[in-house]
């Protein structure tokens, strides 16, 4: 049995129901542990991080774990039953449990795995020293490799053994090296793992779009990720980047408006970011709806809240409060206020005898420039009924 490295200062997750109940099923009746906790949730708690989803691996293939799991009336969902991983829900709480495994091929983008019984096996195929930790329920913090530990309690991001075959195995590992170190690094980037990242980085054209976008998105989402994405700009890592400016961070942590912000919001260069990623239609009207609104509201001001709320919604309104550098009062009112709504409607406009067609539209629009550059007075726009 592996020696602990440290202790988890904040248990109090351990002692969560659920999670105690699917530890003890995982390892009822054996002298050593054969189910530990893994990932993110060790990583987290050991830097004292936020943490949500808590994962499990394993020394038990995942139809031994489904059966254990089910005859203790526990569902059990085949989620990821090829690369041996299922999910059980434990009182509406799933958690992701994989059987240790061992790489035996890899071809830039996937990884061809057969189940191991070693944790080393397991470790040494995972991409950072400080995602390799593990642990039990008392909170000892196990170091299968031997330097995890002490990498996660300084900040040092740096890969599991030989960094450019590590990148190999799947080229994705490039953007989360920048991702990560975003979240959890400290101090200036390891040079060997960056200069690794550099000369491997035409693996990443490799990739699926969807992936590099969702990789992205979640860089982006970091509270400052400003340094990364510098490095990654200057360094050629997304071609794309090189039309960026990330010198100036705005306060959001909204992706798709630093997005916009990191091209001064002009629409050829967003048109270029849309053209490279692949965005749902709804985040590709927010980026064009962000830019425009910001290039048309200019100054932080109630009248201009009030427009973008009532032109382009909440959730733009919520970002460009932010992005022309409204104050506090401002940023809440994109929070609160009413969206305004036109109080004079086609229909009423035909009681009072105009034809449809394009002369009612037209009227219409006369009266809703009106209305918004009277601050939205609703009486305004009522009087063009009189």
């Amino acid at each position: 049995m592996m020696i602990p490295k440290g202790k988890i200062k904040d248990k109090s997750w351990l002692e969560q129901p659920q999670v105690q109940k699917i530890y003890v099923l995982l390892n009822e009746g054996a002298d050593e542990p054969q189910a530990l906790f893994v990932g993110g949730c060790v990583r987290n708690a050991v830097l004292g991080a936020p943490m949500s989803d808590v994962d499990l691996c394993t020394k038990y293939t995942p139809d031994i774990v489904t059966d254990m799991l089910e005859k203790a009336d526990v569902k059990v969902i085949p989620t990821g039953i090829d690369h041996g991983t299922v999910t059980a829900v434990v009182d509406g709480r799933p958690f992701e449990i994989t059987t240790l495994r061992k790489d035996i091929e890899t071809d830039g983008r996937h990884a061809q795995v057969v189940f191991s019984d070693k944790w080393e096996e397991d470790a040494a195929r995972r991409d950072f020293t400080m995602n390799t930790l593990l642990c039990d329920i008392e909170g000892n913090v196990y170091d299968p490799l031997g330097s995890g530990y002490e990498d996660a309690q300084v900040g040092r991001l740096v890969f599991v053994g030989n960094a450019r075959e590590r990148i190999k195995e799947d080229y994705l590992r490039i953007l989360r090296f920048f991702r990560f170190h975003a979240y959890y690094g400290k101090g200036d980037m390891d040079q060997q793992t960056l200069d690794a990242c550099v000369l491997e980085k035409e693996g990443i054209s490799k990739l699926s779009v969807e992936r590099v976008t969702a990789e992205m998105l979640k860089l982006l989402a970091a509270d400052n990720p400003q340094k990364e994405l510098m490095a990654m700009r200057e360094n050629g890592i997304l071609p794309v980047l090189s039309m960026a400016d990330f010198s100036v961070m705005p306060a959001t942590t909204h992706p798709l408006s630093r997005l916009c912000a990191s091209v001064a919001y002009k629409s050829d260069n967003i048109e270029a970011y849309l053209t490279y990623f692949r965005f749902s239609k709804a985040q590709e009207k927010m980026m064009k709806d962000i830019a425009c609104a910001v290039r048309t509201y200019i100054k932080p001001t109630i009248h201009n809240l009030k427009s973008v709320l009532y032109f382009y919604g909440r959730d733009v309104a919520k970002e460009w409060s932010v992005l022309c550098d409204g104050d506090d009062v401002l940023i809440q009112d994109a929070e609160i206020l009413d969206i305004p709504v036109l109080p004079v409607k086609g229909a009423d406009l035909i009681a009072r005898g105009h034809e449809q067609g394009a002369c009612l539209g037209k009227k219409l629009k006369e009266i809703e420039f009106a209305w918004v550059e009277s601050n939205f007075d609703d009486q305004v726009a009522f009087s063009f009924l009189a």
